[in-house]
């Protein structure tokens, strides 16, 4: 390299160190106190709105919690919350006696006195002391051992012809009962509903502690094997449909027909089927009654 060209790179290399100097300092001087305030302001900003979501968030769970507790509170003061005495045996073995609770003092309606027409609904709720000798039928579930050879004849019956119904709920106790509506309510309460309708829809469903027929061990929820979902389409399994033409040779009918809803306050059941014996049954099938109808 000659001399001409050194001093030419010397002399470049200065300027170019001097050159960013001086950007440097033009920045330091006159942009970073802008961004610096920009910062400082963007941070105080975004502070404000961290703290107004926090409390945002925090009034929605103490909202959800009030809610929740108030529903719990005014499910659990409903007035057919009380007592009835249940005796339960095995199929040969007796067991402890479940917890007793305390229900409203009203008389079940019958015809005749008739423990196997006892009707009970909301307008009808569990007397006190009622009493009930519980079996268990299968897979743990228990009914009033008054039912069991019927219920069992008519199970093997339908199994017999290539069927597979299966019991999915039978004898309930108040907390079991008590629970299911609670759940029932809820949902309707997540969904916007007030409390008082969110009651009012989930009775239409699941009846209240106190009010449903499955406490009084008479009652049993049938499904088809190959479809165990409690809808309307249960209806149309092979299952179903025997049953619907059978069960009243076994003392059993469809206890919440379609077009009944409003005599029963239960919307359509096609797997919910009641022990009323042979010939009570026979007529309330063969006339399409529901019990509230039956005298």
């Amino acid at each position: 390299m000659t001399l001409h060209k050194k001093i030419v790179t010397k002399v470049t290399t200065r300027q170019r160190q001097s050159f960013a100097s001086e950007t440097l300092y033009s920045f330091i001087e006159n942009v970073a106190p802008d961004m610096e305030d920009s910062v400082k302001k963007y941070y105080k900003n975004f502070k404000i709105v961290i703290l107004s979501l926090g409390i945002l968030i925090l009034g929605i769970f103490v909202n959800i919690y009030l809610i929740k507790k108030e529903s719990s509170r005014l499910i659990r003061s409903n007035p057919y919350d009380a007592v009835y005495t249940v005796k339960h045996n095995s199929d040969k073995s007796e067991v402890n006696n479940i917890e007793k609770e305390e229900v409203r003092n009203n008389t079940i309606p019958s015809s005749n006195n008739d423990w196997k027409l006892v009707i009970v609904n909301k307008n009808n709720p569990i007397p006190i002391n009622y009493e009930v000798d519980l079996i268990t039928i299968e897979r743990g579930y228990l009914i009033d051992e008054r039912i069991y050879h019927d219920l069992r004849n008519m199970l093997e019956d339908a199994r017999a012809e290539g069927l597979e119904p299966w019991i999915c709920s039978a004898y309930r106790t108040a907390e079991k009962q008590t629970a299911l509506f609670n759940k029932e309510v809820e949902i309707y309460i997540n969904n916007g509903y007030t409390i008082d309708e969110s009651e009012e829809m989930a009775s239409k469903w699941v009846a209240k502690q106190g009010t449903s027929e499955h406490q009084t061990g008479l009652a049993v929820d049938i499904v088809a094997n190959s479809y165990q979902i409690l809808d309307e389409n249960q209806e149309m399994t092979a299952e179903q449909q025997w049953l619907l033409k059978n069960c009243h040779k076994y003392g059993f009918i469809l206890r919440y027909p379609a077009d009944k809803a409003d005599l029963t306050g239960v919307g359509y059941e096609p797997w919910h089927y009641r022990y009323v014996g042979e010939e009570a049954a026979a007529e309330i099938m063969e006339k399409g009654l529901c019990l509230e109808e039956y005298e």
